[in-house]
């Protein structure tokens, strides 16, 4: 093959396993044939629910390339050492649950319109996902940051008072829909317009609002009007008259719908595992559609790719692992661990719950059961409002929340956390190794730029949390906040740093409206560093009225050298500049001649393996192997030259790791060509070396350090053939700034 030819190489999602003896391959193409086929290689079935009705343990089903409209539902379960698995051959294998919409015709001006005689709340365009049109319009670009108007009275809890924007004629609104950051912003919430006051400029709406008085819609709260055919005014907008059974867009760039993939959410695709043990799933796109795993057990996700899901990834029953995939882009949490010792892991959960509401990225427990889950080694980040949620309505005692990194949430709500409990019993829950940071909500109309977010955050009587070794920086509000009463709370060498020009004390325990108990907690061998000028609550740890026991806790606060702690700094507290290594590249680690190392207390379980005297003060040893935040692993890891054939998987990873790495060190979101890989053929192509190479070359010129060499330092369109050299040398100056 000449390199003229090779201006890309597709990507191969092949997924290997040792066939168990006696076990049939089974083969899937949608050039098939379910009746007339036999399954084999050479005369393939049609669809993968043929094969899964025939599947028996042991026996594994390769699918080909294609797009498979369907809900495939295993007939048995595999047993042990005998999965039944389902694998992904080739770069574009994809199980959707949309339903496409055609027959377009010209509605006026630059909008389309075609028959839609099926309910939907999502619209695509080549698998990209379209603006419900609104007022005012998102501008912003990001769903998860919406454009909003504010009030500019207190309208109670029926209605939204706005003098300055609310000027239209009468009827103006009739039918519409309005969502809202109602009060006190802790959550969003839509409503239903009922009618419209022109000369009070009051839009009024149903149901009232059933929350305490903090979610009244005052002059604080933000809103926009949505749901009605005269707001579709831009591009990438779109409406759907639900009684006429008639869908408005006006596509990108004023396009016509020919040429185009238009789709919306409704249909049905994905796999159904619940009830079903030894499953696995290996290498597939999903395109909205969900993946279901009640009641499951031993049964495994790897790879899978779910963009767009039209429900939470719910697991439940028991010993079920979703591993090195990704999902993203739900409308509300991600993935919600229930049963017990189920596991995430490695994986990229993004940009969910733009509803704002108290879902998550990733929720533990359900209001069954819920206990000793796993969120470990993942990258999770940009969601409505929390990062991972316990909420204490849910069972999820024993959970295990470890070296992950968690940044980008309350984008749209407030009060909220990278890690969020409300009053939850832990149950001995236990959050280590984690990098926390950028957690800034929306600015808050009532505190100016300062929104009321913050890092690991234990709300209103949540009890027996073990929280030790983890990273917490940027966070509008307090780093970690202990909101009594808080039983049984131990928090343990933590690094916490006041940063970002927030609000809030860096370590805070204060009384919550459930009272002020402090029953067994402890705080020690944290490092609190106020970085900022904070005007109120700029302390480096604060206690109100329940003071925690509490020892050998470092401080240091830039500004307010005074401001330690309120209750006095314990006699085996160490006060003074702890010595960063970069606190411009929020790089926290110490240096040898930091008055941290060595100054902290022996605690049985938390600093086992230290090194030197004693162990240091906050979330890094010097000179130890474990550190906060996710442990780095790659796909076919190392990649052999000529041997290992370039996949999908190689290419997501390294963007999210090193869009992780520019979030740490302030840069902004590197844009992505082909940003959603995958979700329809997607070949590896010079263009996104080339991406890879310079959003990562920032990252080098951000920690002063030069950037990497490589092989091939001038990639060449249409000569270059991408290999595992190239992927192999971005893996290595990954890891070497991680």
């Amino acid at each position: 093959m000449s390199r003229s030819c090779c201006s890309a190489l597709v990507l191969i999602v092949g997924l290997a396993l040792a066939v168990p003896a006696g076990a049939t391959e089974y083969y899937v193409s949608p050039s098939g044939n379910d009746t007339g086929g036999d399954g084999s290689q050479g005369r393939p079935w049609k669809t993968i629910q043929k094969a899964a009705d025939t599947m028996s343990a042991g026996d594994t089903c390769h699918v080909l390339n294609g797009d498979y409209a369907e809900m495939v539902r295993p007939a048995r379960s595999g047993n042990a050492g005998s999965f039944i698995s389902f694998v992904a051959e080739g770069p574009s294998v994809s199980v959707v649950g949309t339903r496409p919409i055609t027959a377009w015709t010209m509605h006026s001006g630059s909008i389309w319109q075609a028959s839609a005689p099926w309910d939907f709340g999502e619209l695509f365009v080549d698998r990209e996902r379209m603006v419900i049109a609104r007022w005012p319009n998102l501008t912003s670009g990001n769903i998860y940051r919406p454009n909003f108007n504010q009030a500019t009275a207190n309208g109670g809890k029926t209605s939204i008072i706005d003098a300055v924007n609310l000027t239209q004629p009468g009827g103006s609104w009739t039918g519409a829909k309005i969502f809202m950051v109602p009060g006190l912003g802790w959550t969003a919430d839509q409503r239903d317009v009922t009618g419209y006051d022109v000369p009070s400029h009051r839009i009024t709406f149903s149901p009232a609002i059933s929350f305490s008085d903090y979610y009244d819609a005052d002059e604080f709260s933000l809103y926009f009007m949505y749901d009605k055919l005269s707001l579709l005014d831009a591009a990438s907008e779109w409406y759907l008259d639900r009684i006429a059974h008639t869908v408005y867009l006006w596509l990108p760039g004023g396009d016509s719908p020919e040429g185009h993939l238009v789709e919306s959410a409704g249909g049905s695709g994905g796999f159904n595992l619940s009830d079903r043990s030894y499953i696995r799933v290996a290498g597939f796109s999903l395109m909205s559609g969900d993946i279901r795993m009640q009641n499951a057990t031993h049964c495994r996700v790897e790879e899978v790719q779910h963009l767009y899901p039209a429900a939470e990834l719910y697991v439940s029953g028991s010993d079920n692992v979703i591993t090195r995939s990704e999902i993203a882009y739900a409308s509300y949490t991600g993935v919600r661990l229930a049963g017990a010792r189920n596991t995430l892991s490695k994986s990229h959960v993004h940009h969910c719950d733009y509803f704002g509401t108290y879902n998550s990225l990733v929720a533990l427990g359900d209001s069954n059961t819920g206990s000793q889950n796993s969120i470990v080694d993942c990258l999770l980040h940009d969601t409505g409002r929390d990062g991972v949620v316990m909420l204490g309505a849910l069972n999820a005692s024993g959970s295990l929340i470890e070296h992950n990194e968690i940044y980008n949430t309350g984008l749209i709500a407030k009060d909220c956390g990278g890690f969020y409990a409300w009053g939850t019993n832990g149950g001995g829950t236990v959050i280590r190794y984690n990098v926390v940071h950028d957690i800034w909500p929306k600015d808050s109309p009532q505190y100016g730029p300062i929104g009321v977010g913050y890092g690991i955050y234990l709300d209103d009587a949540s009890s027996d949390f073990s929280v030790h070794h983890n990273l917490v920086y940027r966070t509008a509000g307090f780093a970690i906040e202990l909101h009594q009463p808080s039983r049984n709370v131990l928090v343990f060498n933590n690094t916490a740093i006041g940063s970002g020009g927030g609000w809030g004390d860096v370590i805070s325990s204060n009384p919550g409206v459930l009272g002020s108990a402090v029953d067994g907690a402890v705080v020690a061998n944290n490092l609190a560093v106020m970085l900022d000028d904070r005007k109120v609550w700029r302390w480096c740890i604060y206690f109100e009225v329940g003071v925690p026991a509490y020892h050998h806790n470092g401080y240091y606060n830039v500004y307010h050298g005074t401001s330690l702690n309120n209750q006095g700094v314990e006699a085996s507290g160490v006060v003074g500049n702890p010595l960063f290594s970069s606190t411009a590249a929020n790089d926290f680690t110490l240096l040898e001649s930091s008055p941290m190392v060595d100054k902290g207390a022996v605690i049985p379980g938390i600093t086992d393996g230290y090194l030197g005297v004693a162990p240091d003060i906050g979330a890094y040893e010097r000179g130890g192997s474990e550190r906060p935040g996710p442990r780095l692993t790659f796909t076919d890891d190392p990649l052999v030259a000529r041997t290992t054939p370039v996949r999908r998987v190689h290419l997501t990873e390294l963007r999210a790791a090193i869009g992780a790495l520019r979030v740490r060190r302030g840069l902004s979101a590197a844009l992505w060509s082909d940003p959603t890989p995958g979700a329809r053929a997607t070949t590896v192509k010079t263009v996104h070396l080339t991406e890879l190479r310079a959003a990562l070359n920032e990252v080098y010129a951000a920690l002063g350090r030069t950037p990497p060499t490589y092989n091939d330092a001038m990639i060449t369109a249409g000569v270059t053939v991408i290999t595992a050299v190239q992927l192999s040398e971005l893996r290595a100056a990954v890891v070497a700034v991680w």
